[in-house]
């Protein structure tokens, strides 16, 4: 028997870290979002004045947990700037400035080495100069070849995981 939980919406707004501290130790809880990032690219953006058009559609959302992912930013040489997960388990190659290097390591290494040498000094190669998978923009899953790319910050991420939420039901987007 599925029960079911009368809930009203409140006039009150929260910017993403109000919402992380005020509800992040209470989820799941269910959200009606005005303004924000949907994690793709700027198509996936949404504001206010497209609340009334999406409302039961795309904007009502359970929120299940507060994630958090350590990345590094690069510059590639095009301009383009690349965000990559540190933990992700693809290899690179680190180059320092004096004109050592380091084979086959980590991307979690490539944010030490950042970290510990004059922030900017580092670049870094996927191993072999590999074609990796990597989604841009609408272009899903293309295989693009980066090559040398200065290591520019290292930062954290949180992110909400998140359901819509459709005529009472929850799917997993």
């Amino acid at each position: 028997m599925a029960h079911r939980k009368a809930f009203k919406w409140t006039d009150e707004t929260y910017s993403m870290q109000e919402f992380i501290e005020t509800f992040g130790h209470n989820l799941p809880v269910v959200m009606f979002i005005i303004v924000g990032w949907m994690g793709r690219d700027e198509e996936h953006e949404f504001s206010g004045d497209q609340a009334s058009l999406h409302y039961s559609l795309t904007l009502i959302y359970l929120i299940s947990a507060v994630k958090r992912q350590r990345r590094i930013v690069t510059k590639h040489s095009s301009g383009y700037f690349v965000s990559i997960p540190t933990g992700t388990s693809k290899k690179v190659d680190i180059f320092f400035p004096d004109g050592k290097e380091t084979r086959s390591a980590s991307v979690r290494d490539v944010a030490k080495a950042f970290k510990a040498n004059v922030k900017g000094s580092v670049s870094m190669t996927f191993v072999n100069d590999e074609k990796v998978s990597f989604t841009f923009g609408p272009d899903d899953g293309a295989e693009i070849n980066f090559g040398k790319m200065k290591v520019v910050d290292v930062y954290e991420e949180r992110y909400l995981v998140a359901h819509s939420v459709f005529d009472g039901m929850s799917y997993t987007m």
